[in-house]
């Protein structure tokens, strides 16, 4: 994603893991309807930035930020 310019280098190597989207409100954003999902999505907390939320049941697939070091050092 670095190198098709999706992500920066200092964005992928960001050294957190993702916040758990709250069940109630991976339910509505499975809805896809716009006007709920935007409520949901406004109840979140969005202190101490950078926050980045996710399906909790993704969360184990993130990559942290050693594993995203030692694949660019080798050229992934």
């Amino acid at each position: 994603m670095i190198s098709a310019g999706l992500v920066g280098r200092e964005s992928a190597l960001w050294d957190h893991t993702p916040t758990a989207i709250p069940h109630y409100c991976e339910r509505v954003l499975e809805d896809a309807d716009p006007e709920t999902s935007l409520k949901a999505i406004t109840t979140l907390d969005w202190s101490n930035p950078p926050r980045y939320y996710m399906f909790e049941r993704k969360i184990k697939g993130w990559s942290k930020a050693a594993d995203v070091k030692q694949d660019l050092a080798e050229g992934g």
